[in-house]
C-alpha cells in the first residue's frame, strides 16, 4: 500500500510526530473569526431598525431604505451597502431603544429649537447636556451644527467637552464654535471653513421642520414611560 508515495502505513509514533509538526508550523490567524449572522432590514420612520422588539437607531438620511445587519452575541453592526453606518451593543430587553444623538443631527438641524425637549437629548451624555446649558443654552441651532461638524469629522460629543475644557482652562470664559473646532483640529489658533447649505424656500422650510417635529416627537411618546423604568444613554 503506497500513502504520499511512500511504502507500507505509517506507525503511530509516527503519525503523531508528524501531526506535531504540522501543528507547529501553523501561524495564527491575523484576523477575528467572530460568529455573526446578516439580516435585512427597512429603516422606520423613527431612524431606527427594530430587530426581537428592541430599536436600534440609524442615521435619520436613512429613513425607508435598507439595510443589513451583522449581529454577534454582545453587539450588532449596520452597514448600508458596504458601509459601516452604525453599530450598538446588544440588547436583549424587549422593548428597549438604543440610540444615538449623532443619528439625529440632521433632524434636530432642521428644527433646533425641538433639541431639549426630545427624548434623545435628554438621554445624551450628562456632560455634554451641562455644556450646553452653560454655553450653548441660547443658541441651538449653532450647538447642533458644531455637533454634526464634530460628526463629520470623526470626532465624538466626548472630544468636544474636552475642547471646552481646555479653553476654559486656559481662560476662556465665553467660547464659540470656531475655538472648539480649532482645538479639535488641535490649534487654538486654527480656523475653519463654514459649510453653507443651500436657501430652502419658506414653504419647504415649513414642511421639513414639521416632518423633523414629527420624528422626535414620535420617538419621545414611544420612549416615554419605559425610560422611566430602563436607564438607556446613548453614546455619542
Amino acid at each position: 500500500m503506497q500513502v504520499n508515495n511512500e511504502q507500507g502505513s505509517l506507525s503511530t509514533a509516527e503519525k503523531t510526530s508528524r501531526l506535531e509538526a504540522d501543528l507547529s508550523s501553523l501561524k495564527p490567524f491575523p484576523g477575528n473569526l467572530g460568529c455573526f449572522e446578516v439580516y435585512e432590514y427597512i429603516v422606520d420612520k423613527w431612524s431606527t431598525i427594530s430587530m426581537k422588539n428592541v430599536h436600534y437607531s440609524v442615521p435619520d438620511s436613512l429613513v425607508g431604505e435598507k439595510v443589513h445587519v451583522k449581529v454577534y452575541s454582545e453587539k450588532i453592526v449596520i452597514l448600508y451597502g458596504k458601509e459601516k453606518v452604525a453599530s450598538h451593543q446588544r440588547s436583549y430587553c424587549g422593548g428597549d431603544w438604543c440610540i444615538k444623538l449623532e443619528h439625529y443631527l440632521r433632524t434636530l438641524s432642521r428644527k433646533p429649537g425641538a433639541l431639549p425637549h426630545s427624548v434623545v437629548w435628554q438621554r445624551a451624555p450628562e456632560e455634554l447636556r451641562r455644556l450646553y446649558d452653560i454655553h450653548f443654552k441660547e443658541d441651538n441651532r449653532t450647538f447642533v451644527l458644531l455637533l454634526d461638524y464634530a460628526r463629520k469629522n470623526g470626532f465624538s460629543g466626548t472630544d468636544i467637552v474636552t475642547a471646552c475644557k481646555e479653553l476654559t482652562g486656559r481662560g476662556v470664559r465665553k467660547i464659540s464654535p470656531d475655538q472648539v473646532k480649532a482645538m479639535l483640529h488641535g490649534s487654538v489658533q486654527g480656523e475653519t471653513e463654514e459649510t453653507m447649505e443651500p436657501p430652502v424656500l419658506p414653504a419647504q422650510q415649513e414642511n421639513i421642520e414639521r416632518e423633523a417635529v414629527d420624528m422626535l416627537e414620535g420617538i419621545t411618546a414611544l420612549m416615554t414611560g419605559y425610560n422611566e423604568v430602563h436607564d438607556i444613554i446613548p453614546t455619542i
